[in-house]
């Protein structure tokens, strides 16, 4: 499908994209430390004869505030064009303070507006967790089933749990990737919501706003279901936004850029063929929802 794409949309796609890169890097740093203190504990606690899910969810625990508020922080770059001179919130975690700070030279915002928005991330950022804690009690699990049932050593045992890590839970002794794919795709979902609201929390915004260009960044590493429908342009209350509204899978850094004038629409395609397969056109599976209608707020 020719896409209708202009260059300045392209790089205003882009931008976009790059705003919550300064949140998503302390969001992934974070997440790194939390996936090696999983492993850490875990094997600590399994060496002396204890449940290493126990300890392994003390980490988890911690990581539901930092979760929150890095959605939080993306949320508020996602409607960070107003100014603001509230005071810096000591209510937000550390590792997110300096961006918060930078905010404050662009939006309208108070302590409670951030408290209301902790409320509103708090809720799916525990979801978010507690999925990633019931996948790691469970192969944990079944790991001690196997060391037991093997009567392996203390050290086989550990082994076998740092491989259970490896390949089942994606942390390794370097990386967390697992975690950090979580991290990252919370956040983009996060700033994505707050494009949505903004809009729709201001009643002057939404008025003028007659719809959403969907736009990739154009490279290399667009998947071929989100290309095919680059520069779909549809009025704001078309069902196609109810499922398309990026992101559209993990890691997904397309965006739907506002449009303020009346344009030409352009549908996407039904279905796509490759090489006599038909190719799945749009969200994947899983994400074909609009973050902005599932997380709904009143502040920012």
């Amino acid at each position: 499908m020719a896409s209708n794409v202009t260059r300045q949309e392209r790089q205003q796609a882009i931008r976009m994209a790059n705003d919550v890169v300064p949140v998503e890097r302390a969001a992934l740093i974070a997440a790194k430390q939390i996936g090696l203190e999983i492993v850490r504990r875990g094997i600590t606690a399994f060496r002396k004869g204890l449940n290493p899910a126990e300890s392994v969810g003390v980490v988890l625990d911690r990581s539901i505030r930092l979760l929150t508020d890095a959605m939080v922080m993306s949320h508020l770059f996602g409607v960070r064009r107003r100014q603001l001179d509230a005071p810096l919130s000591a209510g937000i975690s550390p590792v997110f303070r300096e961006s918060l700070a930078f905010l404050r030279q662009r939006m309208d915002l108070s302590a409670d507006d951030i408290l209301l928005l902790q409320v509103s991330y708090g809720p799916r950022a525990t979801a978010v967790i507690d999925g990633v804690r019931r996948h790691i009690d469970s192969v944990v699990q079944r790991a001690l089933v196997q060391t037991q049932l093997q009567g392996l050593s203390v050290r086989d045992g550990t082994k076998l749990l740092r491989k259970v890590f490896d390949e089942t839970v994606g942390i390794t002794k370097r990386n967390a990737y697992q975690i950090e794919a979580i991290f990252r795709t919370q956040t983009q979902m996060a700033y994505s919501a707050g494009n949505w609201n903004a809009t729709r929390n201001d009643p002057e915004i939404d008025e003028i706003l007659w719809g959403y260009k969907y736009v990739t960044v154009g490279d290399d590493r667009v998947r071929e279901s989100h290309a095919l429908i680059d520069g779909v342009t549809l009025k704001k209350d078309d069902e196609f936004w109810n499922r398309n509204f990026p992101p559209n899978g993990w890691n997904c850094r397309c965006q739907a850029i506002p449009i303020f004038s009346s344009r030409r629409q352009k549908q996407p395609p039904k279905q796509s063929l490759n090489n006599g397969l038909v190719t799945r056109v749009g969200a994947d599976r899983g994400f074909d929802f609009n973050p902005g209608q599932v997380i709904r707020t009143q502040a920012a």
